[in-house]
């Protein structure tokens, strides 16, 4: 082969190289952008149980997340864990939800406060209720002038992340979605970050195969058993 026909292979391998990384990184940069705008969903289970899922954030370099310009609350607080982190970052995600406790329970008059004037005398009992589930403990206790409370409410929570199935022909999407098993619990604010681990280009492998050999113009065919460097040009998902 004539060494001008070599070097236009390789050229034209190069513009098909580049070629294929650009449309990658054009894919990641949409992928990104469209993930930043996307808002938080609810789902409601049948067993009064609530998922929270958006699109997760993911690129291969935290600065690509650390440099935005936002008024996002949910995005500047995932900016300052990223940025806070003191070392090599893998995944950071920040969620916030609320419990509400509401609900009938007996009341009991355990005590009074009696207070006695020349010509009147008031009486103003406490009134005292308490109880517990699953879910919560609390005590509530009111007299006349004040109120005592004593409410703990215990979460539960399912964290998924991944790349969620939108149906048939329709590409994959980075997720991360939240399951709170209290069904008095709702996620009001979730985000997440990846940092995409970089393919390794270079490795060493051991090829296995068969190869051709001509010998008085004939082709033999033997296996092949070798060891060599391998470079990844071109990675297909």
């Amino acid at each position: 082969m004539k060494k001008g026909t070599i070097l236009l292979l390789l050229l034209v391998g190069v513009l098909v190289f580049l070629q294929i990384r650009g449309c990658q990184k054009d894919k990641s940069d949409k992928e990104f952008m469209e993930a930043l705008v996307d808002e938080l969903k609810h789902e409601k289970n049948a067993d009064g149980t609530t998922e929270s899922y958006i699109r997760a954030l993911e690129s291969q370099h935290k600065n690509d997340l650390l440099r935005l310009k936002t008024n996002d609350k949910s995005l500047k607080w995932l900016q300052s864990v990223v940025k806070d982190f003191n070392g090599k970052i893998a995944t950071a995600l920040i969620s916030q939800s609320s419990s509400s406790s509401k609900g009938n329970s007996l009341t009991e008059i355990r005590a009074s406060d009696t207070i006695k004037t020349d010509s009147m005398i008031f009486v103003y009992p406490k009134y005292e209720t308490e109880w517990e589930n699953e879910w919560e403990r609390g005590k509530i206790v009111a007299s006349k002038d004040s109120v005592f409370r004593d409410i703990k409410i215990a979460n539960k929570y399912e964290i998924t992340l991944g790349r969620a199935s939108n149906g048939w022909f329709k590409p994959r999407t980075n997720e991360v979605r939240v399951k709170n098993l209290n069904p008095n619990t709702i996620t009001q604010e979730l985000r997440s970050f990846t940092v995409k681990q970089k393919p390794k280009r270079i490795s060493l492998g051991l090829h296995l195969g068969y190869g051709a050999t001509v010998r008085d113009n004939q082709v033999y065919l033997t296996p092949v058993i070798s060891g060599g460097l391998n470079i990844a040009i071109v990675q297909i998902k």
